[in-house]
């Protein structure tokens, strides 16, 4: 996982919003969206981890690793979550530099920013969200990247 975050997010412990090790189970549990539930099935996960950290009320910051049997494992389970992008109303796309393969998501509300980060290396499939007003994609991306060079 990432050690290096934004100043003032603290991180959170495992035990909040279901975080921290993540078997098959727990990861099917918190799978609600399109078709999750069957593409881990299929795309034989492993195993994985969650972290959480909170900068106040209007801060999150979320990384999930996901580890698969193969590649294509981690692949497939990767395109889902990216395809899901492409269903949210006006997205805002964005290609990540540095990881070859994301693809982000930028979306502004009234309510602030939130951006997702999709991507996959080897066996692994990571999704991030950082949701803060006034976010900006390069601090997403950065940390992203910083969680790509972890996966070796």
């Amino acid at each position: 996982m990432i050690t290096s975050v934004p100043s003032g997010y603290d991180q959170e412990p495992d035990a909040v919003a279901g975080t921290g090790p993540t078997d098959e189970a727990k990861a099917i549990s918190q799978e609600d969206v399109r078709g999750g539930k069957d593409v881990l099935a299929r795309a034989g996960y492993v195993n994985g981890y969650q972290r959480l950290w909170t900068k106040g009320e209007n801060g999150l910051l979320a990384i999930s690793v996901y580890v698969f049997e193969t590649e294509a494992g981690a692949a497939d389970y990767n395109a889902h979550n990216q395809g899901l992008f492409d269903d949210e109303p006006g997205p805002s796309l964005f290609g990540v530099a540095g990881l070859p393969g994301g693809k982000g998501l930028h979306e502004k509300s009234t309510d602030g920013d939130v951006i997702f980060i999709a991507f996959e290396r080897g066996r692994y499939a990571v999704t991030l969200t950082l949701a803060e007003p006034g976010t900006e994609i390069p601090t997403a991306t950065s940390l992203a990247v910083q969680q790509y060079a972890n996966l070796v």
